[in-house]
């Protein structure tokens, strides 16, 4: 069953599929398309193909632009700098930043408490990953891969910070599989 109720600016019938939908749209004074479009700068014909598109037409969908109008908007992008206005305020918000040394001491701070009291040295810097890697024969454990190379933490260091320099607790994987491994399990 449709339920109707006519636009307040145009007077023009609108059906919706439920009570709830019409009393919520007539509450609210909401208008019909047209209308709702009117104060928008929009041409009649690119009116026709929103509504052709709302109303399942999908002759739009995945258009890519032609080799013509990329290479258009790359000519008209290229060579465009900040201005030096804009250089020197990027480079002032960075220095005012990170360079710091109260940003310093918030940092270390932020990672004693993610690491506990005591810092444990990250596997990146203690020499971890190349032990890991070494002892599985510079391969991903998976696919057997030799390029690009990552070592994994069977179990997190970040919920387990005293298993982060153990060798045991670390797997060679390549990029596809650890990335494969943190989207399908991501539990542990």
């Amino acid at each position: 069953m449709t339920y109707t109720r006519h636009c307040p600016a145009c007077s023009k019938e609108i059906t919706y599929k439920s009570k709830d939908h019409r009393d919520r749209a007539e509450k609210k004074g909401s208008r019909c398309k047209v209308c709702s479009q009117k104060g928008r700068k929009l041409s009649a014909e690119h009116r026709a193909k929103l509504s052709a598109v709302s109303k399942g037409n999908k002759s739009r969908t995945g258009m890519t632009q032609t080799p013509e109008t990329r290479a258009k908007i790359a000519e008209a992008l290229k060579g465009s700098k900040y201005s030096p206005e804009r250089c020197a305020k990027i480079s002032e918000s960075n220095k005012r930043t990170k360079s710091t040394p109260e940003y310093k001491v918030k940092a270390r701070a932020a990672q004693r408490k993610r690491w506990g009291t005591e810092c444990t040295p990250t596997p990146r810097r203690s020499g971890w990953a190349k032990e890991v890697k070494e002892r599985d024969n510079h391969e991903c454990q998976y696919c057997g891969a030799e390029e690009d190379l990552h070592a994994h933490h069977i179990f997190s260091a970040a919920k387990w910070p005293e298993l982060a320099q153990n060798v045991n607790n670390g797997i060679t994987l390549c990029a596809p599989c650890h990335r494969w491994h943190h989207k399908y399990n991501y539990l542990v």
